[in-house]
């Protein structure tokens, strides 16, 4: 949620700020990029959640998935 609203206010500074030349919504603006770019620079770093030895002619598949709640981007 509260990335939501970071977003939200990221364009809206976007808009009104840099666009609509409101000096509130500059300075809005780059509060949320500083929150952003701090949540981004303190995030949990990855973490090892499976370790195996695989013997000789054994496989190992590994795939991903996407997060739910995450939108698609259309390819171009």
């Amino acid at each position: 949620m509260a990335q939501a609203l970071l977003r939200r206010a990221r364009a809206e500074a976007l808009r009104r700020g840099v666009l609509g030349g409101s000096r509130a919504w500059l300075v809005i603006g780059g509060l949320a990029w500083v929150v952003s770019a701090l949540r981004w620079a303190l995030r949990h770093q990855e973490e090892v959640i499976f370790v195996e030895t695989l013997e000789p002619g054994e496989q190992l598949l590994i795939t991903t998935r996407r997060p739910e709640g995450r939108r698609r981007h259309r390819s171009r």
